[in-house]
């Protein structure tokens, strides 16, 4: 079995962030976003971007994104 954090995600790749717990990340759950770099971090965390709001960018664990069906 895959584990979440051990997906790739490509550049341009639309998801949906989920499952944030902190105060902050809260508001962020079942946003769209876009890859914007599929490694953003050393610790494995990928960059996307907002599609909706702020369009602000994110570093997120690959175990908090699911890849958009369109």
């Amino acid at each position: 079995m895959l584990r979440p954090d051990a997906v790739d995600f490509t550049k341009d790749e639309r998801v949906i962030i989920h499952g944030l717990v902190s105060e902050n990340g809260r508001a962020h759950n079942l946003q769209p976003a876009r890859v914007v770099a599929p490694r953003a971090s050393d610790d494995g965390r990928v960059g996307v971007r907002l599609l909706h709001g702020a369009r602000a960018t994110l570093a997120v664990r690959p175990a908090h994104l699911l890849r958009a069906a369109c």
